[in-house]
């Protein structure tokens, strides 16, 4: 017992002198590089009940496709694409060809509803300026005049005038002067509509009114409230 003690001793004091004894006698400490970390990925296993909250890709709606509505279509009358002018009758000029004007209302009005063709002044029992005439009718209320001799011109067969009056069916509808005014319109509306306008009262025609440019206008009377009955341009026929 007492040999291991002093040779524990031995040893000890032999590990204490190699400890090392620099040229100032103290002792000096190793120092150890450090140690590399690594920076595990996540764990990304998961346990049989865990939930996943999945992210959806960005989602387009389609709304449904929108009608509209249109608004109501009306139709204008045939009439309409028509103006009462001292001179004319829409683009059918006073004093143009019968053949052309013919022509010209079929293509607005479609067909004419009453044309007895050229017949002699004599055996109509009228008294119309001319040779020759002829009378064509759109409706039962417009009434085209031609003829051979007119103020308008004088030889070749001619549009000399027409009239425009109230009807059982007042076709065709929607024919107005270039202020607005037709058959049904007040005095009052003529009269502002059309300045210059002078009414007339005897017992042939009745009441009329010339307007400042040449139309003769049939009325129902003379008040603000009486109506327009007829409208007379160019040349015509009386009895």
């Amino acid at each position: 017992m007492t040999r291991l003690l002093a040779l524990s001793a031995v040893i000890v004091l032999a590990v204490a002198a190699c400890g090392g004894d620099d040229a100032s006698g103290s002792s000096t400490a190793t120092t150890l590089p450090p140690l590399a970390t690594t920076s595990a990925a996540p764990d990304t296993t998961l346990s049989g009940d865990a939930t996943v909250a999945v992210t959806d890709a960005p989602t387009t709606t389609v709304l449904p496709a929108t009608t509209v509505a249109s608004g109501p279509t009306t139709t204008a009358a045939p009439g309409a694409a028509l103006t009462i002018e001292s001179d004319r009758l829409g683009s059918a000029i006073i004093g143009a060809s019968a053949t052309s004007v013919i022509d010209y209302m079929t293509g607005v009005l479609g067909p004419v509803a009453d044309d007895q063709g050229w017949q002699d002044v004599q055996d109509t029992g009228l008294a119309c300026p001319g040779d020759r005439v002829r009378f064509a009718t759109w409706g039962d209320g417009l009434t085209l005049f031609f003829t051979d001799d007119s103020a308008a011109a004088s030889g070749p067969q001619h549009f000399a005038g027409y009239t425009y009056s109230v009807s059982e069916t007042m076709s065709p509808a929607g024919i107005t002067t270039t202020a607005g005014i037709g058959l049904g319109s007040t005095v009052d509306a003529l009269l502002v509509r059309h300045p210059g306008t002078v009414l007339n009262a005897d017992d042939v025609f009745g009441v009329t009114a010339q307007t400042s440019d040449g139309i003769l206008v049939h009325l129902s009377g003379p008040a603000d409230d009486d109506l327009v009955t007829s409208f007379s341009v160019g040349d015509g026929c009386g009895e």
